[in-house]
């Protein structure tokens, strides 16, 4: 899906001459690093996820040069399984939670992501290529739970732990904080506080 389905779009984008905008993902990065990534740093996936993600990128913009690829990160929203639903379901039913503190990204809310699509689709001329979007700042997960705590009024006790302390099958990046400065330049979109998204 993430690799053969993307390049079956991109074919039939070609043969019908349309854009190709392709979501990908923060976890085409490896998280070694303290600085925001650009569009043009190196990629190193960590994962299986993260790997087809990176492989479905490149056969996109390989197989049609009408692409945009836009790298998105910590997607939530009132749909389907994603942090905030699963920390608001936690909090109505524990005292007591453990949340990973040394994991940093950038959420975004889907309705953002969907607002820069669109404003992605009505401009002409296009630039094409790998772009980045998300709300911002940076924050850990532990830092993301408890503003959903507090926004919800919840009385939950929350506790910082390390990524060694909750092992996940799939690794994680530590720090897939993403540049926001090539979307805005090249399409005027502006990042909005995820706070307040």
């Amino acid at each position: 899906v993430n690799a053969d389905g993307v390049a079956n779009l991109a074919e039939a984008c070609t043969e019908n001459n349309c854009t190709l905008i392709h979501i990908s993902t923060d976890y085409v990065f490896d998280g070694e690093t303290n600085i925001s990534y650009s569009e043009d740093d190196f990629t190193n996936p960590q994962g299986v996820y993260g790997a087809s993600k990176r492989k479905g990128e490149e056969l996109a913009l390989d197989l049609n040069p009408k692409t945009v690829v836009i790298r998105t990160s910590w997607l939530y929203s009132e749909f389907n399984k994603n942090f905030v639903k699963t920390m608001l379901n936690l909090f109505s039913i524990k005292d007591e939670l453990g949340i990973v503190s040394d994991q940093f990204g950038q959420p975004t809310n889907a309705n953002d992501l969907a607002e820069a699509v669109m404003k992605i689709i009505e401009t002409e001329p296009k630039t094409y290529g790998i772009f980045h979007f998300s709300n911002y700042p940076e924050t850990s997960w532990f830092g993301f739970a408890s503003k959903i705590a507090e926004l919800s009024n919840s009385k939950i006790k929350l506790n910082a732990i390390t990524t060694e302390q909750f092992p996940t099958p799939a690794k994680r990046p530590k720090r897939s904080t993403m540049s926001l400065d090539k979307i805005e330049k090249e399409y005027g979109i502006e990042p909005k506080h995820w706070e307040n998204s």
